[in-house]
């Protein structure tokens, strides 16, 4: 009998050393791949501030379409004008957001309304408008 289970712990133990082995190849190859994860996003990060520095020293000292926008924009006028269009957007922005949340909210206080008439009909309502203002007090 004791032949029987040195036969029967060793496969068991062979096992356990490969799981073990297979591990540690995993784990190997886990920190491989986080190395060059991060070697390429470094390799990345100098590729573009290298390409960034070239076109600034091929630049340099010369006339350009750049030169000549950014001497538009120093304009008072066009920098007025800018800020009057982006001020205006910004207003219409707010306006279509605010259309936008009343309508929501009208389609959900509706839903809502029903609801709570079907489950309680003697329930007083809130002072909440359909479109989610309160009423004049």
């Amino acid at each position: 009998m004791a032949k029987r289970k040195e036969k029967d712990e060793e496969p068991a133990r062979e096992l356990g050393e490969a799981i073990s082995a297979n591990q540690l190849r995993l784990a190997l190859a886990d920190r491989i791949a986080r190395v060059l994860e991060i070697a390429l996003r470094l390799g990345a990060i100098v590729l573009v501030v290298r390409y960034i520095s070239h076109s600034i020293d091929v630049l340099a000292g010369k006339h350009t379409v750049a030169d000549i926008g950014v001497k538009f924009l120093a304009s008072v006028r066009v920098s007025e004008a800018v800020a009057w269009i982006f001020g205006a957007s910004g207003v219409g922005y707010g306006y279509r957001q605010r259309h936008l949340r009343r309508k929501d909210t009208k389609q959900i206080s509706d839903r809502l309304s029903k609801y709570e008439e079907k489950r309680d009909p003697r329930r007083s309502s809130t002072k909440l408008e359909s479109q989610g203002d309160y009423g004049e007090d």
